[in-house]
């Protein structure tokens, strides 16, 4: 999980991944990526769906340039690059294809 300020200083989200599998109306979804919205008092004040239908979701990395990457725990994983404001789709990484755990950007 990681925490990004919002543009403006006006709250700040709260980024976590799931590796859970659930059901809503009937329909499964893999585990994916979800933002809890704050405003500057740490009221709520939204939640979205930042990544949905991945693979055993594990550990979640951010990255220099306000990103985060979260990497599915399987044999035909993958890494996913988000945007922590719900504006830009999930895009899949160059790192390919494996049993991913956590990403870590050391800078």
């Amino acid at each position: 999980a990681r925490v990004f300020a919002l543009p403006n200083n006006s709250g700040w989200v709260y980024v976590s991944n799931s590796e859970e599998i659930y059901y809503t109306k009937g329909k499964k979804w893999g585990g994916g990526v979800g933002g809890i919205y704050f405003n500057n008092r740490g009221q709520i004040t939204d939640y979205k769906r930042l990544m949905i239908g991945g693979r055993n979701n594990c550990g979640v990395g951010k990255t220099p340039w306000n990103t985060l990457v979260t990497c599915e725990e399987n044999f035909n994983g993958r890494c996913w690059e988000i945007g922590p404001f719900g504006i830009n789709p999930a895009n899949r990484t160059v790192l390919g294809v494996g049993h991913f755990e956590s990403f870590a950007y050391d800078y």
